[in-house]
């Protein structure tokens, strides 16, 4: 559905993080061999310069952490916490193993899709998604995912491998400098099914194409 622009607002963009890693594999499914609670995310791409309509043709790119709070590509770097990496700095990959990362094309409707399991938390970070929003090889959108608190709270807390862990959550979303900083709020999707076998959900996000 089309919408004027005073209806409109952009969505607020955010982090990069360090772990962004480009040239992914194109798939919707991007578990690989990772275990956890299923996921399944659209991302809903709008054109905020075409009165909301979608944008076809993005390349979407999702990256984040396993449900042990490791991100593939930095397998030497587990855990992140003790290894003294925080900010917008990029880190060199130490590997190339690949799981939860890809890339999805919008199609007519402005979605693209991705199967993945429920992210692990790490360090001061509150459990996020990162992802990208390409437009003719243009970085449109960079922004995180987040979840209600509670949500997490009880998949972390009674959903296998994340139950496991030794170390507990440390960090909810107000107490996320990132979360707070870039309006998490307002990138926060609301998912449905149940938290002990799956997840499903969709997160609207109007961008600019401007040139």
């Amino acid at each position: 559905m089309m919408e004027s622009k005073a209806e409109l607002s952009l969505t607020p963009q955010g982090p990069e993080g360090p772990f962004y890693i480009p040239g992914q594999p194109v798939r919707s499914d991007i578990r690989e061999d990772k275990n956890g609670l299923p996921l399944t995310i659209q991302f809903n791409i709008k054109d905020y310069n075409k009165d909301g309509s979608p944008v076809t043709n993005a390349e979407v790119h999702v990256w984040h952490a396993d449900p042990m709070g490791i991100y593939s590509g930095y397998l030497a770097l587990y855990p992140i916490e003790e290894k003294g990496i925080s900010g917008e700095q990029h880190v060199e990959p130490t590997d190339d193993s690949s799981f939860l990362r890809g890339i999805q094309t919008t199609n007519s409707s402005g979605i693209a899709e991705f199967q993945t399991v429920f992210p692990g938390w790490y360090g001061r970070r509150t459990p996020h998604i990162h992802f990208k929003v390409k437009v003719s090889d243009k970085d449109c959108y960079t922004g995180e995912v987040y979840f209600d608190n509670s949500l997490a709270d009880k998949v972390y807390y009674n959903v296998k491998p994340y139950s496991e862990r030794e170390t507990a959550k440390k960090k909810y979303n107000e107490d996320d400098p990132e979360f707070v900083t870039h309006d998490g709020d307002m990138t926060k999707v609301n998912l449905d099914g149940d938290p002990n076998t799956a997840l499903h959900g969709t997160l609207d996000v109007t961008i600019s194409t401007a040139t």
